[in-house]
């Protein structure tokens, strides 16, 4: 019974450690599958949006987005 109890403490640990790793794989996993598309689509709607607001053109359509002059 002592070996039990000496054991217990690190085999609590790695439960908790094995079920958080379950957890965190089914929520990434889960979140691809329900928007339908694949990685590839993600980042490129991710990086136009990131685009769009760097250059301060969010909402505007892409024939809009051309630079405009600075005659100052």
């Amino acid at each position: 019974m002592n070996d039990l109890a000496a054991l217990t403490p690190p085999l609590l640990v790695c439960a908790v450690v094995i079920v958080a790793i379950v957890a965190f794989v089914r929520h990434e996993m889960g979140r691809r599958r329900a928007d339908g598309g694949d990685a590839a689509d993600d980042f490129s709607v991710g990086a136009r949006k990131a685009a769009e607001e760097f250059d301060g053109n969010a909402g505007t359509s892409a024939d809009a987005s051309a630079p405009a002059s600075r005659d100052s």
